[in-house]
């Protein structure tokens, strides 16, 4: 596909949902490290019995995240 086929009337409204979908996806792998430091932090300041559990669910919401993301970038 080439570029000026993507920017044609009728398929302007994909590539605007394409984008938004790569974007989403690349907010969202941001957040959850974000999300994944602060958990490390608050492991560090807390010691509790669920702190490996937490650890593993924070991880793999990371996992997920970047798999996400690169589905969004290799679909589009």
């Amino acid at each position: 596909m080439n570029l000026s086929s993507l920017f044609e009337s009728q398929n302007i409204i994909g590539t605007f949902f394409k984008i938004a979908a790569v974007l989403f996806a690349l907010i969202y792998l941001l957040y959850t490290l974000v999300i994944n430091k602060q958990v490390d932090v608050m492991n560090k300041t807390l010691t509790d019995k669920l702190d490996p559990l937490v650890a593993l669910v924070s991880s793999v919401q990371v996992a997920a995240a970047f798999v996400l993301f690169i589905i969004a970038v290799f679909l589009v």
